[in-house]
């Protein structure tokens, strides 16, 4: 009978350990070679190395396609808090918490690592551009560009479709309304500040205005000043410049043992230096000899002694009034002046008249 200390037959024995790190390696052959090893184990320090011999079968069937999985977009950071009513029509539902992917399978979860999360890409900032081809063309996105700065050109097949309505000329945004509103028989213009407006179709007919005796204040007693203003008129403000034409009449008087010539003149801008637009002439033949009344008939006038040869004339200056201007830049002054002579004169309003026709400028 054998000891007890004695190893029974075919028993194994201890005889030691070892840690170590395994790493293990397959010598494959093919079905029907000859058997090279039946295995092998190395050791060596803290190292092992064990290999064994496989023999390479033949190409399985191939498996079902899997089910992709089903991101789900959700605040859960615990997996604790994850949904516990799901079943099999679930499967495939994915929550990604703490880089670890939560998949249900159906009947329980699967736990896989993610990897971390890299960082932000650059927001790309695409644009795009299209037009129209026939329409029997096919349709096309034509991609170009970089992927900071993608571009993508739309071909896109169209009908021509029915003739649309006409262009609301009175609705567009560079159409501006004039001060009276749009007037039946009125034409289109340019204005001289961009855009287009209304006016008159005919406006080389200008616009008629007049100071009635009125407007004229009255010189009495008299006096014998150089220049004695007597009325005014302000033009109204226009979209276009404009030129004043000025004539009237008047009655003036010389006092009592007066000898005064006296003129009248109308100037825009200033009663005094202003253009001179219109003027009367002195003669003693309008002059009355019993009662010392003279008439003083006014016209279109511009030249003086100082300038001679000042004149109306297309693209000129004189006398023109820029659109849109108000106040004294667009007042004519009217006045008494005392060319010559001595002693006192007056002026009374009766019968007095002043015409002012406003004309374009050309």
């Amino acid at each position: 009978m054998m000891a007890v200390t004695d190893p029974m037959p075919m028993e194994p024995v201890y005889l030691g350990e070892h840690p170590a790190l395994l790493k293990f390696y397959a010598m494959v052959r093919n079905p029907g070679d000859p058997p090279g090893i039946g295995g092998t184990f190395t050791l060596l320090g803290p190292d092992g190395v064990v290999t064994l011999e496989a023999i390479k079968g033949d190409k399985g069937d191939d498996g079902l396609p899997g089910k992709a999985v089903i991101w789900q977009d959700s605040s859960i950071t615990d997996p604790a808090d994850l949904p516990t009513n799901l079943d099999e029509t679930d499967t495939n539902r994915a929550w990604w918490i703490n880089n670890m992917a939560h998949v249900w399978i159906g009947t329980d979860w699967l736990v896989r690592p993610m990897g971390w999360a890299g960082p932000p890409g650059v927001t790309p900032r695409l644009t795009m551009s299209g037009e129209s081809v026939g329409p029997t063309a096919p349709f096309e996105a034509i991609p170009s560009g970089t992927p900071e700065d993608p571009h993508i050109h739309l071909k896109v097949p169209t009908l021509k479709g029915d003739t649309g309505d006409n262009a609301r000329i009175l609705d567009a945004g560079d159409f501006h309304t004039p001060a009276g509103g749009t007037q039946v028989g009125q034409a289109l213009v340019i204005r001289a500040g961009g855009g287009i407006t209304s006016q008159d179709i005919n406006p080389m007919a200008g616009e008629l205005y007049s100071v009635p005796e009125q407007l004229f204040t009255n010189y009495s007693p008299g006096g014998s000043a150089n220049r004695q203003q007597i009325a005014t008129f302000t033009v109204p403000p226009y979209e276009i410049d404009v030129v004043p034409r000025v004539s009237g009449h008047l009655i003036w008087k010389r006092e009592l043992f007066s000898s005064a010539q006296v003129i009248v003149e109308a100037r825009l801008g200033d009663p005094a230096t202003g253009t001179l637009l219109s003027r009367s002439l002195f003669s003693g033949m309008n002059m009355d000899g019993l009662t010392q009344m003279a008439e003083a008939n006014f016209g279109a006038h511009t030249s003086d002694a100082g300038s001679p040869s000042r004149a109306f004339a297309p693209g000129t200056n004189v006398g023109r009034i820029v659109a849109g201007s108000t106040g004294a830049q667009a007042t004519i002054y009217f006045s008494l002046v005392k060319i010559g002579g001595s002693g006192a004169y007056s002026f009374n309003n009766a019968g007095a008249q002043a015409d002012i026709v406003v004309l374009p400028a050309s």
